[in-house]
């Protein structure tokens, strides 16, 4: 609304695609073309509404929201955002890669914390729970059934993790990530993949046609 040109019909859009979102609006530009966060020239198109957003705590200062995209966006996306001023505003939000995953056979995407996938086929906390419980024996304590978890879920949302990886998102000694992960290869729901030094442990088909199961 704040910088929305009223006098044309044009429909905002937003659109979600695999790894990115793009929204459209009708602009009145100022400067056409790409938007660069450290030397681009803030110019109110709305002064009147922005005021009112500011005043309301729903704004801040012109030019803040741009700078804010550029610091989190990569952060969040792992690639830089766009802003194309133009007849039509156009901006571009890149999706973490964290939210798509890989397994054998294909790949499935994430569409939230609790890891949702698509075909209204859900994985989460609960589901993994009950897999590591399922095909687990007793003689393994809580403990270490809670930590196996707990990997297998940062496993599956971080779309593979190296040992390296593992050990430090986890706070968990080399030689226990490695005993955790013959364990979980053992029982057929991780797999590695790639070179011995830069691949990742990844869910198996056949722990993910359990989890689609469920």
């Amino acid at each position: 609304m704040v910088h929305r040109e009223f006098l044309n019909s044009f429909s905002s859009r937003l659109v979600i695609e695999k790894e990115k979102v793009v929204i459209e609006n009708w602009n009145k530009p100022y400067i056409p073309g790409i938007i660069n966060p450290y030397i681009f020239y803030t110019h109110p198109k709305n002064p009147i509404i922005l005021e009112v957003f500011k005043q309301s705590g729903r704004a801040d200062e012109l030019g803040s929201g741009v700078r804010n995209v550029f610091k989190f966006g990569n952060l969040y996306g792992k690639s830089e955002p766009v802003f194309k001023e133009g007849d039509i505003f156009t901006t571009i939000i890149s999706i973490p890669n964290k939210y798509i995953f890989r397994i054998e056979g294909g790949d499935y995407r994430v569409t939230g914390s609790n890891a949702s996938l698509e075909k209204e086929d859900k994985i989460n906390a609960d589901a993994v729970n009950d897999a590591v419980n399922d095909a687990l024996n007793d003689a393994l304590n809580d403990a270490v059934k809670d930590r196996l978890k707990t990997e297998l879920l940062e496993i599956i949302k971080n779309e593979g993790l190296s040992l390296p990886q593992l050990m430090k998102d986890l706070t968990v000694k080399r030689a226990t990530a490695q005993r955790d992960m013959k364990i979980l290869r053992n029982i057929g729901f991780i797999h590695f993949l790639g070179a011995p030094k830069t691949g990742k442990y990844m869910i198996t088909k056949k722990l993910a046609q359990i989890l689609k199961k469920s």
